[in-house]
């Protein structure tokens, strides 16, 4: 591979952005990208870079009959594969103790969009669910409710998590536009109570203009939208002060081509931790089968 996987990812997330597109950012319902052959969703980063729709590999496309279009550029699924290698340890009485150890490795493999990219296929799989209009959302309500270990959720005048009394802050229900809003909102501070040391033990910077607090802001973002995408809801507002946040994420990225996955795999963790896997794997994909 010409080029490291971070690097691509990056490019991908940084070429959105400049064309004004937040792709963890959708004001309408979503449904998470799936596999056009086998019908499986892809999850973490990968929602980020593929966005909606239905993907396949060259040779699924080949092999039900179709053919991608001249001058398609694919679209990178990135995945962890496990190696397994020596690891020498030394104990208290100097012996030497060799054992063998997984190491993760991040790979990726290319997929083409169905309806964009491709001749002689057409779409497989369910359109984006309904959802209601109701103030009080049951999907939405139910993660929170599942989040066992919760902070304090109290009404204020802002949106805020305090690490120091572990407690969330959230305006009234009734002063958000749409229920969407503020359940994205309320996620996105759930998100940053994860980091607490009794939980995921993230590092929670209050210095708004460090490259931690960036990071951070990002997890928050990432991880929220996540949260959407579970419960099926509009990820309108999940990204406080955007044009500010952008520009900040965007010089980040540049400086750090890792900054991304990195940021999306402590999403995912976050947003898994919330809704009950408290033992995370830090897998995202597996390799498509094409055989």
């Amino acid at each position: 591979m010409s080029k490291k996987v971070y690097e691509i990812i990056t490019e991908r997330i940084q070429e959105q952005l400049k064309n004004g597109v937040i792709p963890w950012r959708r004001p309408w319902v979503t449904t998470p990208p799936v596999n056009w052959a086998t019908g499986r969703a892809y999850s973490g980063v990968n929602v980020f870079i593929l966005g909606e729709g239905e993907f396949a590999t060259f040779r699924q496309i080949k092999q039900a009959g179709g053919k991608v279009k001249k001058g398609a550029k694919a679209y990178p699924v990135v995945f962890w594969k496990f190696v397994e290698v020596e690891k020498t340890t030394v104990n208290a009485a100097g012996h030497e103790k060799v054992e063998v150890v997984k190491v993760p490795f991040l790979r990726y493999y290319s997929v083409f969009k169905i309806l964009e990219q491709t001749e002689g296929l057409e779409l497989r799989h369910a359109k984006p669910p309904r959802r209601g209009e109701e103030d009080i959302i049951p999907r939405c309500e139910n993660i929170i409710h599942g989040y066992e270990d919760r902070p304090v959720i109290k009404t204020g005048e802002k949106a805020a998590y305090c690490p120091i009394t572990d407690t969330v802050t959230i305006p009234e229900r009734g002063r958000f536009y749409i229920p969407e809003e503020y359940y994205a909102t309320l996620f996105h501070e759930l998100i940053h109570s994860t980091g607490h040391p009794a939980r995921l033990n993230r590092e929670l910077s209050t210095r708004h203009n460090s490259a931690q607090y960036s990071r951070e802001e990002l997890v928050a973002a990432l991880g929220a939208a996540f949260l959407c995408s579970v419960a099926g809801i509009i990820n309108a507002s999940l990204i406080e002060n955007e044009a500010a946040y952008i520009n900040g994420w965007l010089s980040f990225l540049r400086d750090d081509s890792k900054a991304f996955v990195w940021a999306a795999g402590r999403a995912q963790k976050a947003a898994d931790y919330i809704c009950g896997a408290r033992e995370f794997a830090g897998i995202e994909e597996t390799e498509e089968k094409e055989d």
